[in-house]
């Protein structure tokens, strides 16, 4: 797992607004992709916007995996990955240089696996974003103040693991067990396809004598892929039973405080 520290400028009573892109899916019949490039839209004419991948930016379904579907298969030509690669490029320039990070999801690491290539590490490197990480990571986001006074913001993200839940609490039971065991404040995760945000409360000592509360902040970071087509057409995921989704990313508000701190507030 890879660890990375960002500065961000910024003067005293600025916002950031924090936006986890997820499980877009681009290649995939099934993906959204004129929702997608209304939001690209949308966040190029953000100020402050901060953004971080969490994978399963690309499909990567080749036509030797069991995920395969002719009739879902959107890329123009056989090469597959390098279409993918290179439409999903083109969505994202006009938000290149938002982007602190772009991490795999198991979609591309099935391609690195079977492939011996990394669409995610190729896709960072066309748009020039100055972070690559795996599955998982943690992210030090540091605040700076021309006067040299800072706030920092720990990020733990990891795409997820496991099949996806049928219910509404069984993604949240999940990670929140891993947020148990990383020191951040504000959790990230994918893989699930949901939309969901929670808070893990954790006491700590402050002082010499008093504790208090601190919060750990969790998100869900949606998709930008349907579950079920509006044809006779079924997907890996409808054959499964998994239900279908709202399409869209949550994002969280992130404000330097007077407090050496950075206040999070989550927008689902």
């Amino acid at each position: 797992m890879d660890a990375k520290t960002v500065d961000i400028p910024y003067k005293y009573g600025d916002q950031f607004v924090l936006w986890p892109l997820a499980d877009v899916h681009k290649g995939n019949d099934t993906c959204d992709v004129v929702r997608l490039k209304l939001d690209v839209k949308k966040a190029a004419d953000t100020e402050n916007l901060l953004i971080v991948g969490v994978g399963d930016l690309l499909d990567s379904i080749i036509v030797t995996d069991k995920r395969y579907r002719k009739a879902l298969d959107a890329t123009p030509s056989e090469s597959v990955v390098d279409d993918q690669i290179g439409e999903m490029c083109e969505i994202l320039t006009p938000v290149k240089a938002k982007i602190l990070c772009l991490g795999d999801g198991n979609h591309e690491q099935t391609i690195i696996e079977k492939a011996g290539t990394n669409p995610t590490k190729r896709l960072a490197a066309l748009l020039g974003v100055p972070i690559y990480f795996g599955l998982s990571w943690l992210l030090k986001v540091n605040f700076r103040e021309e006067t040299g006074r800072g706030r920092s913001l720990t990020i733990r993200g990891h795409h997820g693991w496991g099949g996806g839940s049928r219910l509404q609490g069984a993604d949240i039971s999940k990670f929140s067990r891993d947020v148990l065991f990383w020191q951040a404040d504000l959790f990230i995760y994918g893989h699930v396809h949901k939309t969901k945000a929670d808070i893990v409360e954790e006491g700590r000592m402050v002082g010499r004598d008093s504790w208090r509360t601190f919060q750990k902040k969790m998100l869900i970071a949606g998709t930008y892929q349907r579950t079920y087509t509006t044809t006779n057409v079924s997907t890996w995921a409808e054959s499964r039973g998994f239900p279908p989704v709202t399409i869209g990313s949550p994002i969280a508000y992130l404000k330097p405080n007077a407090e050496a701190g950075v206040d999070v507030k989550l927008l689902i």
